[in-house]
């Protein structure tokens, strides 16, 4: 799989759980050395972390920084934020955001999430 960017599976690699999507995502994802080096103008920066979202904290703190000191030095970072199964992605993206928000104070609010509509099969 290729990425035209930086590649941070640390995370994911600290977790020692058996569940499937973890195994899954482990086994796909390679282990690379970090080099946050922003190459362009518009860096781009794909983190793909623990299923336990706080267990992301250490790992993305000095992303926090080099993205915080990205936008402050003018650049537009892309910074995509997973799960093994992506399914608390968007919440790990509100973890990112939030964190971000209280280095740079004016960065502008992602729009809420929502839970998708859930239909019942069951009438009253």
């Amino acid at each position: 799989e290729f990425f035209n960017g930086l590649l941070d599976t640390r995370a994911l690699f600290s977790c020692h759980s058996r569940d499937p999507a973890v195994l899954h995502a482990q086994s796909k994802k390679p282990r690379l050395p970090i080099r946050p080096v922003a190459f362009s103008d518009s860096p781009q920066v794909r983190f793909v972390g623990h299923p336990e979202l706080e267990a992301n904290d250490a790992f993305m703190a000095p992303w926090l920084d080099k993205v915080a000191g990205w936008i402050e030095a003018g650049k537009t970072p892309h910074v995509y934020l997973h799960t093994p199964d992506n399914h608390r992605a968007p919440e790990l993206a509100m973890r990112f955001h939030g964190l971000l928000s209280e280095r740079l104070p004016g960065l502008p609010v992602l729009p809420a999430l929502h839970p998708a509509p859930q239909m019942s099969l069951l009438t009253d």
